[in-house]
């Protein structure tokens, strides 16, 4: 039997942020073994405890990339490595970004009522993304696992809304069991969930359109589309007409 996880993490989920990203991988467990084995060896040999894109890509030192000690060469070629990790253990590159301003100008209270939060929403479609990468063979007791990022009580209460809701559909509405159990890990302890971070916040990030980081963020996404291949990395936007689109098939389907 095969056992598939999905590893997620959020970006922009504080209230004072535009846009809110869901991202990460889905892979088996077998392959998430090979995976965190050469991600912590790799730590290992740079001298990380972990890795925190949100520290990698600050743009002054950090206390995990202090100046001094990690030049842009050395930066560049611990991302490389990471991310040749990544492209061999993954099957797939998921995420959903949402940006605020178009949530607020298309939903109504209803419908906001019904679809909870924006990460409710992203968090949502990322699983209905993943369950297409599933394999077509898949046997009826397998099951794919989810596994968050630890985040705040608030957070983590929406993310776990979203996840029974888009369970529940599916179970109730098409005889789909294929989702299985959801936890909450500690990221430094999680080389899947520190891959996850890369997608999540380099997305947020390209759209906030931080011009002085625009490179570095176009350089690691190319290494990473020709890692997994473009087809294998499936990154939605929901903008205004994509959430009305959205409304419109749930309405349709009859969900509310």
């Amino acid at each position: 039997m095969r056992d598939y996880v999905i590893y997620l993490d959020d970006s922009g989920t504080d209230p004072a942020q535009r846009t809110v990203v869901v991202a990460g991988y889905m892979s088996t467990v077998w392959e998430w073994g090979k995976v965190s084995k050469a991600w912590l060896a790799v730590l290992r040999r740079y001298g990380l405890p972990y890795f925190h894109m949100t520290e990698f890509m600050a743009s002054r030192g950090t206390k995990l990339f202090p100046t001094k000690d990690w030049p842009e060469a050395r930066k560049n070629e611990l991302i490389t490595e990471l991310v040749a990790i990544v492209g061999r253990g993954a099957m797939c590159q998921i995420g959903t970004a949402l940006p605020k301003h178009d949530w607020d100008a298309v939903m109504s209270a209803f419908v906001k009522k019904y679809l909870g939060t924006p990460l409710a929403v992203c968090v949502s479609l990322t699983l209905r993304t993943a369950l297409r990468w599933l394999p077509a063979d898949l046997e009826p007791a397998e099951r794919v696992r989810t596994v968050f990022d630890q985040g705040s009580p608030s957070a983590e209460r929406q993310i776990l809304w979203a996840f029974n809701g888009e369970k529940g559909i599916r179970e109730t509405r098409h005889n789909d069991y294929r989702l299985g159990s959801l936890r909450f890990d500690d990221k430094r302890q999680c080389p899947p969930l520190q891959a996850a971070d890369i997608p999540a916040l380099l997305h947020y990030q390209a759209i906030r359109d931080k011009d002085h980081e625009q490179g570095r963020i176009r350089e690691v996404y190319a290494t990473l589309a020709r890692r997994l291949g473009e087809k294998n990395v499936k990154m939605r936007f929901m903008d205004e007409e994509a959430l009305r689109s959205h409304v419109a098939n749930l309405k349709k389907a009859g969900l509310f």
